[in-house]
């Protein structure tokens, strides 16, 4: 299960596979818990809803910055002191990977230069990958003008490369998992035409502008998947999205016009996520009123979706929340806005679309954050996140089946799961009062229960 790389992604937690419903198993949750580590280090934090009791393992001072999930990996992205200063202002970078199952460590991958910017995470090649770029400063050499070059590279969970591309930043492209797009401008002086290039620089798809009610506009690339190019078109006033294979480029796979749940008012959505080559949509169905629909992202085949829900998708900056990063349950735990833009949550089968539970409007709104082992991770107003930036951790459980509380005012949870059910969660030391008191750099690799 994948957040897409998308603008204006709804924030969501996102579960599927096999394990059962119901109140995950475990020790009591919100107890504290005092374990040893092999490396001497002891967990004091809280029992925590749906994990074993014990940690498989501890990494201490893994990194600065918060983990990616890459495949069955752990991933660190930290920054390295370069022998020159970037004008660019990136920075050369180090990945570390750790295996999730174990917390050895797999592997390091030396990125030449970082713009600090969240790494993406997505497929490439028939497997997960992470990917980083930068824009490095050529200088001139007395008769060339000085230039800027970008530079993506790809790496899998095994910190083996599998990406490298260079282009001008005068080309005036956006990285996307391992691609490169140009981006659309919709300005009567430029281009409004879209090109997707593959990592070895050739225009892989190549799309002319779309006609709008007014003047012509630029299609958009909204994510790419296993070779597959989301976009959403422009015909008058209203946007389509349309599929392309981009191992195959030609006519779209499908569309939205020709294919789209019966309960949309119109042929837009929102991408949320994608799991399994499933997308997960929010679609307008009128009067405010949205539904979340399952689309094969290949085919195009409807899967299942909602009845009309009464709230809006939370996807204003000032609503923005972590996105998820897990696979349990067969459920997706999205993060909806009321009209009065407090957030609350629903969630919903990945098999047929149904409703599993929704919050009610005399509830705080919930913003989830991880999936796993039956219990779903996140905060409200009534049980804050804790920490800002790299530090920010939930506070709140509730179980994914049910949506009721199982734990509340943690001091540390997971704040990433990988599919298989491991979650990191970072150590605390015995001062853990204030917003960002508690975090040691350290690291507690969790299993989920019953797997």
């Amino acid at each position: 299960m994948r957040c897409a790389v998308v603008v204006g992604c709804v924030g969501l937690a996102v579960a599927g596979c096999d394990s059962p419903g119901g109140p995950p198993a475990g020790p009591a949750s919100g107890q504290q818990r005092t374990t040893a580590a092999g490396d001497g280090a002891v967990y004091q934090g809280p029992s925590l809803p749906g994990l074993e009791a014990q940690p498989l393992a501890h990494l201490k001072s893994a990194g600065t910055n918060k983990p990616y999930v890459v495949g069955d990996a752990f991933a660190f992205v930290d920054f390295r002191v370069g022998d020159k200063e970037e004008p660019s202002g990136s920075e050369p970078a180090t990945v570390t990977f750790y295996d999730a199952a174990t917390g050895q460590k797999r592997a390091t991958a030396d990125v030449p230069l970082w713009d600090l910017e969240s790494a993406q995470v997505g497929e490439f090649g028939g497997g997960p990958a992470i990917f980083l770029h930068g824009v490095e400063t050529v200088e001139s050499d007395g008769l060339s003008q000085t230039r800027r070059v970008e530079h993506q590279v790809g790496f899998d969970p095994a910190g083996r490369k599998v990406a490298d591309a260079t282009w001008d930043e005068d080309d005036d492209r956006i990285p996307v998992l391992g691609w490169s797009a140009t981006k659309a401008t919709n300005n009567h002086l430029t281009r409004t035409d879209l090109v997707v290039h593959a990592a070895d620089g050739s225009a892989r798809l190549t799309l002319p502008a779309d006609h709008g009610s007014i003047s012509d506009k630029a299609p958009v690339l909204v994510t790419i998947d296993a070779d597959i190019a989301l976009v959403r078109h422009t015909r008058g006033s209203e946007n389509y999205l349309a599929a392309y294979d981009l191992a195959r480029p030609g006519a779209p796979l499908w569309t939205s016009e020709a294919s789209r749940p019966p309960a949309a008012n119109t042929s837009d959505a929102n991408v949320v996520f994608i799991s399994d080559g499933k997308l997960g949509l929010v679609c307008p169905a009128g009067s405010g009123k949205v539904i979340v629909a399952l689309q094969d992202m290949r085919t195009g085949a409807i899967a299942g979706a909602t009845p009309a829900i009464d709230k809006y998708p939370g996807i204003s900056a000032e609503s923005a929340i972590s996105e998820a990063d897990n696979v349990q349950s067969g459920s997706a735990v999205l993060a909806l806005t009321h009209a009065s833009s407090n957030l609350g949550s629903v969630a919903v089968s990945l098999a047929d679309g149904h409703i599993l539970w929704q919050q009610t409007g005399d509830q705080e709104g919930f913003r989830p954050q991880v999936v796993v082992g039956g219990a779903v991770y996140g905060s409200s107003s009534a049980s804050p996140q804790l920490g800002r930036g790299n530090a920010a951790r939930p506070s709140l459980a509730l179980n994914l089946a049910t949506g009721q509380v199982m734990a509340k005012s943690l001091t540390t949870a997971p704040i990433a799961a990988t599919d298989q059910g491991y979650a990191i969660v970072p150590e605390i030391g015995e001062d853990t009062s204030g917003d960002d008191a508690g975090a040691t750099g350290g690291y507690w690799i969790f299993r989920a229960a019953g797997t």
